[in-house]
């Protein structure tokens, strides 16, 4: 069986214990989850909230923004999955009784982090410098590098508050970050009108003052978000989270970089796939990419709730693990399979009752209602597989296998979605219809995928009694 410990841990044969149920399942994970959920949420009211006053200045100033923000998306969620190794490799150590190992974690994280995000920064400036890649308008053009530099500006910040945040997940205080995620949306709101706008003396900047203000707040929302960790007594020495006389570990170091640049590639393949999907739908036409844009918005709010879930799952998972109960491990990640898959079910046939109704939330227009329509009868298959897959990906990263989900991931999206979606789009009659068949495709076969592979780790950790190096 693959690797997913450092030592070989011996277990007594577990005694015969009463199951759990997914339902019991569901409220013991509720209040680590929502938290969790509610804070991929306050990502997507933040970036609403400065599309709405950026379009009070422009429709270009609007599409410019759009465009940055989906270059840095790029980055930020690839940055997320490196992140996302910290969690349960936490709640395993507090599970196994080893809470000085937590503090270790979390100061490699951040400095792994740290040394990702300048990586990312040159990533950003390279994009940035070669725009003609992406056949923009010339507006977008003019006014790109009025606000692409304070995005670029916040990765360190982003970095090291997503490795904080996951040390906070790890100790089951989720509710910590995400209150910090909700300050910012009105601090970033209020800096948005003062420098958009000019308030207060200061000239009004457009563009460019919509930048100065992202920077700002999550610059404030860093600071207020590290003090309360390493000002923190508590954490301190329960923890030991202080970076004096840090020294890298070699075994540290290497178990999270083992767990985490593969669930950032996982990341990577996802949103490279709908990113490619977005071009092809472009291709198609106006109304095309405007449909395949708002059925993506609408399915993308709904998916929220599942990755939020993922990561709840993913502690849970790890904390059982680092308990030694191996035969928790089955049937809690098949509970969480099936929590998701109720969840789906139920937004799947929402989806199908309101397929009219809900395109109208964004513009009442008859053609693109139409193709919106029919894109979310498909999509009720696409959530569905979406949130097996999602949470199925936390379940084995809490099971710290990464190896095999990567490559799962990578051939469902990129040998099968994205060339059958060409094909569909190009050389059949099906068009935008095609390439949403193609990506439900490919995510039922990656869901299934995974859904394996739990099955075999997680019945051969429950045979033998031990994980092995």
């Amino acid at each position: 069986m693959k690797a997913i410990a450092t030592k070989v841990t011996l277990c007594r044969k577990p005694k015969v214990m009463k199951k759990t149920s997914a339902y019991q399942d569901f409220k013991d994970t509720l209040p680590l989850a929502l938290p969790m959920i509610s804070s991929q949420i306050s990502y997507i009211l933040m970036g609403a909230i400065d599309n709405i006053m950026v379009a009070k200045v422009g429709v270009d100033e609007l599409a410019t923004t759009a465009f940055c923000n989906n270059l840095y998306a790029i980055f930020i969620v690839t940055q997320t999955g490196l992140a996302s190794a910290a969690s349960p490799l936490i709640s395993s150590a507090i599970g196994s009784g080893q809470n000085f190992r937590v503090g270790k974690l979390l100061r490699h994280s951040m400095v792994l982090l740290f040394l990702f995000s300048l990586f990312s920064v040159l990533g950003m400036l390279f994009v940035g410098s070669h725009l003609e890649w992406f056949d923009q308008t010339e507006a977008v053009n003019n006014l790109f590098w009025s606000y692409f530099p304070w995005l670029i500006a916040t990765l360190p910040l982003v970095a090291l508050f997503q490795s904080q945040r996951q040390f906070y997940d790890g100790i089951h205080h989720s509710k910590i970050p995400m209150a910090y995620n909700y300050l910012a949306i009105p601090l970033n709101a209020f800096f948005n009108w003062i420098f958009i706008f000019g308030k207060f003396g200061i000239p009004a900047m457009g563009i460019y003052g919509a930048g100065l203000a992202t920077f700002l707040a999550r610059l404030c929302i860093f600071v207020l978000f590290t003090k309360h960790t390493f000002f923190n007594e508590t954490y301190e020495k329960l923890y030991r989270l202080s970076f004096k006389k840090f020294q890298l570990e070699k075994d540290i170091w290497k178990t999270i970089v083992k767990l985490g640049v593969p669930s950032s590639c996982q990341y990577l393949f996802e949103v490279g796939a709908f990113a490619t999907a977005g071009i092809l739908a472009g291709q198609l036409g106006k109304i095309e990419i405007a449909s395949h844009q708002i059925a993506l918005n609408i399915g993308s709010f709904t998916f929220m709730v599942a990755m939020g879930w993922s990561f709840a799952a993913s502690v849970k998972i790890g904390g059982v693990l680092g308990k030694g109960e191996f035969h928790r491990i089955r049937e809690m990640g098949f509970n969480h399979i099936k929590i998701v898959s109720v969840y789906m079910t139920i937004i799947s046939i929402l989806f199908f009752s309101f397929r009219y109704q809900l395109p109208l939330i964004y513009l009442d227009n008859e053609e693109i209602t139409s193709l919106v329509a029919k894109i979310l009868l498909i999509a009720g298959v696409f959530q569905l597989a979406d949130g097996i897959q999602a949470v199925s990906i936390g379940i084995l990263r809490g099971l710290q296998e990464s190896l095999r989900p990567t490559i799962i991931t990578m051939v469902s999206y990129w040998v099968i979605a994205i060339p059958l979606a060409n094909y569909l789009a190009f050389y059949t009659d099906f068009q935008l219809i095609g390439i949403w068949i193609a990506l439900a495709i490919g995510l039922s076969i990656s869901a299934s995928g995974l859904v394996f592979l739990i099955h075999r780790v997680s019945k051969n950790i429950g045979e033998v009694g031990f994980v092995s190096k």
